[in-house]
């Protein structure tokens, strides 16, 4: 194993971790912190941000930010082979993580909006690292012609 898929292993695991420690706790992490998000989006309502932007539509960035490193460390950590299966198996996560909440967590609320930005952000991760994967072998061969000149 390449020392980039150890890194991509050891990534994945630690954001997964994280990850479910914030989404299958009893406890919603922002209970209790209403009046700061109101402060927060007032604020920024106050520097520009459209008033539009509630706190659903902060919770929902939110999770799509949260799930970005997933998607990164799984390009990382998979093989070239197996690659693709991430694009299936982290909106699978995602689902099987509100099914848990639903289930299993009475003070938790299930959502499909919350399955489709954990879905968002892994498939940014993944765009990205792509895309940084096509940009890094696009530069080794311009090296190379160079060097072959």
């Amino acid at each position: 194993m390449r020392r980039s898929q150890w890194v991509g292993v050891v990534g994945f695991t630690l954001t997964t971790l994280v990850v479910l420690v914030i989404t299958l706790s009893p406890n919603r992490v922002d209970e209790g912190r209403m009046p700061e998000i109101i402060r927060f989006l007032t604020f920024w309502h106050n520097h520009g941000l459209p008033s539009w932007f509630r706190y659903k539509q902060l919770e929902f960035s939110a999770n799509i930010v949260m799930t970005i490193p997933l998607g990164l460390f799984a390009r990382m950590a998979l093989s070239k082979p197996k690659r693709r299966i991430a694009f299936i198996a982290l909106p699978t996560m995602a689902a099987v993580v509100e099914l848990s909440q639903a289930l299993f967590l009475a003070d938790r609320v299930a959502s499909i909006w919350d399955v489709l930005a954990n879905s968002l952000g892994a498939w940014i991760g993944l765009l990205i690292a792509i895309y940084a994967d096509a940009e890094c072998d696009r530069r080794q061969r311009a090296w190379s012609r160079q060097r072959a000149e």
